[in-house]
């Protein structure tokens, strides 16, 4: 009864381990994959289609900061302001440092709306409609980053906006990286890549499986 006990927790043993050496391997090898090849390019354009480059976007009611911004995302509100392509700014999320930027990119303090009930993203298109003049007929323009592009348009999208457009700095600067690869370094082996992909498809994954 023992040895038959112990045999078989020796093959259970050798069955997890090919388990744990085989997974290993292949989160290993889609690592490689998406960090030095082509593939992580690819994954990365499927997460910014709908995305809007500058120079393309058509005149809006409102501008929209996505919370959860480090930058980028007020940036490029800044931009899109100052250059006529929408006459109102929306901060959706409560957050005191995106008011002293857009204040010091010369805005005024009349032409922001801030609204400060979302939670989490998926909030946002709904608690916009809350501000004064702006309905789901109205044309917006979302500033987004990081991979978030084409999910802020699907939200906004199946919220039932009717036009809504979607901006992203960096995807302007990686558009301008392929243009002009000769004034980037080399970034093959890039493995920053694999952790911000990973985590725009699991935020998907997660508005399917959890909203």
């Amino acid at each position: 009864m023992i040895a038959r006990l112990a045999a078989f927790l020796r093959s259970l043993l050798r069955w997890v381990l090919t388990l744990y050496v085989a997974g290993l391997s292949s989160l290993l090898f889609f690592v490689l994959l998406i960090a030095g090849t082509p593939v992580g390019e690819w994954l990365e354009d499927a997460q910014r289609e709908g995305a809007v480059s500058f120079e393309n976007l058509r005149t809006a009611e409102v501008v929209v900061i996505l919370g959860g911004d480090e930058g980028t995302r007020v940036i490029g509100a800044e931009k899109v302001y100052r250059s006529g392509k929408a006459r109102r700014v929306v901060v959706s999320a409560d957050e005191d440092f995106l008011l002293e930027a857009l204040a010091a990119g010369g805005i005024p303090r009349s032409k922001i709306y801030v609204d400060t009930l979302p939670k989490r993203t998926i909030d946002h298109p709904q608690t916009i409609l809350e501000l004064p003049g702006i309905t789901r007929e109205t044309r917006l323009i979302v500033t987004s980053s990081r991979l978030q592009e084409r999910r802020a348009k699907f939200l906004f999208d199946r919220a039932g906006f009717k036009d809504v457009q979607v901006y992203s700095l960096e995807r302007d600067r990686e558009m301008f990286r392929r243009e002009h690869p000769e004034k980037f370094p080399p970034q093959r082996w890039h493995f920053e890549r694999v952790y911000n992909i990973a985590y725009a498809y699991l935020a998907w994954a997660k508005y399917f499986i959890v909203d």
